[in-house]
C-alpha cells in the first residue's frame, strides 16, 4: 500500500514513483518523505557497517543499531537497555528521529 494515498484516506497500491499524491506538500506527506530519506540512511550505514565489522547476511541478522553504531555486535533479543540509548551523536540521532517519525505516522493512521 502506499503510505501517502493511506494518509489522505485512499487505500492503493502502486509503486510510489506512480502515487497521485507524489508531489503534495502536506504536513503527512513531509512525515513520509523525512521517514523514507531516514530509513535510506540508516539502511546505507547498516550495510556499511555490517562490511566493516564482517558480519555476513544470514550470520547476525538483529543487532542493535545503536551498539552498531559504535563498533559492537550484540544480539537485539537479548540486549536490554541498550548502553548507548542516550547517546547523541548524528547515527544515533538519525534512529532517534525515524523512530519518532514512525510514532507520528502511526498515531496519523489511526
Amino acid at each position: 500500500q502506499c503510505m501517502k494515498c493511506l494518509l489522505h484516506g485512499n487505500v492503493q497500491t502502486h509503486c510510489s514513483q506512480d502515487c497521485p499524491m507524489n508531489h503534495c506538500s502536506c504536513a503527512k506527506c513531509q512525515l513520509v518523505d523525512s521517514r523514507r530519506n531516514a530509513a535510506n540512511k540508516l539502511w546505507r550505514l547498516g550495510r556499511k557497517q555490517k562490511e566493516d565489522l564482517g558480519i555476513s547476511g544470514h550470520s547476525v541478522r538483529y543487532t542493535c543499531a545503536r551498539c552498531r553504531n559504535h563498533g559492537i555486535v550484540v544480539l537485539k533479543k537479548h540486549h536490554t537497555p541498550c548502553p548507548y540509548s542516550m547517546c547523541h551523536c548524528e547515527e544515533c540521532m538519525l534512529i532517534g528521529e525515524k523512530n519518532r517519525i514512525d510514532c507520528e505516522l502511526k498515531a496519523i493512521a489511526r
